[in-house]
């Protein structure tokens, strides 16, 4: 059964929908037409966690504000965010 973490990990994804719900958080890899899998909030990646921490300091109403790298606040509780590239940024 693939997880929420299972998600995070692929290798092919880079960009995710993400939806904190109190302490679960809703991952699905954007554009990729998959149902969303959850994953407990103290248990998601510290790079997730790092961009989270960015985003969640944008207003929410300025949803066409992307920060290349890191992503976009789409609402209070919704995030799109874009994986980082290099292994050492985890």
């Amino acid at each position: 059964m693939t997880t929420g973490k299972d998600v995070l990990d692929d290798e092919n994804l880079r960009t995710f929908s993400v939806k904190i719900d109190g302490k679960l958080v809703e991952v699905d890899g954007i554009f990729t037409g998959n149902s969303a899998k959850f994953i407990m909030l103290a248990d998601i990646p510290r790079w997730l966690e790092k961009r989270l921490a960015v985003l969640e300091r944008l207003p929410s109403e300025q949803d066409n504000y992307f920060i290349e790298g890191i992503g976009r606040r789409i609402s209070p509780s919704i995030y799109w965010v874009v994986k980082p590239i290099e292994e050492d940024e985890e």
